[in-house]
C-alpha cells in the first residue's frame, strides 16, 4: 500500500490497543462514529477499547487497524 503507515506494535494489552486506536483517530481528525462507520465496529466498542474496557479480538483489530490506513501486525503475547 503506497502511503499507508505500518505499525509493528505487541499487543501486550488491550489498553495498549485502545491507546494506538486513539492516538491514530485524534491524527486522521476522525470522530468515533466516523471511525465506526468506516470500521463496521460499534461506537460502544470504540470506547471502550479506548478506555481500556474491553478485551479487543483479532477481528475488532484487524477492522480497525483497515480503517486507520494501516497494516498491523501484532502477536497475542501470555500474559506473565
Amino acid at each position: 500500500m503506497r502511503g499507508a503507515e505500518t505499525a509493528i506494535y505487541e499487543c501486550i494489552s488491550s489498553g495498549d490497543f485502545g491507546s494506538l486506536v486513539k492516538l491514530l483517530r485524534h491524527r486522521r481528525n476522525l470522530k468515533q462514529t466516523e471511525l465506526a462507520e468506516r470500521s463496521g465496529v460499534s461506537v460502544n466498542t470504540i470506547i471502550g477499547l479506548e478506555r481500556g474496557r474491553f478485551n479487543v479480538s483479532e477481528d475488532i483489530m484487524r477492522k480497525l487497524s483497515s480503517a486507520l490506513g494501516m497494516d498491523l501486525m501484532f502477536t497475542m503475547q501470555p500474559k506473565r
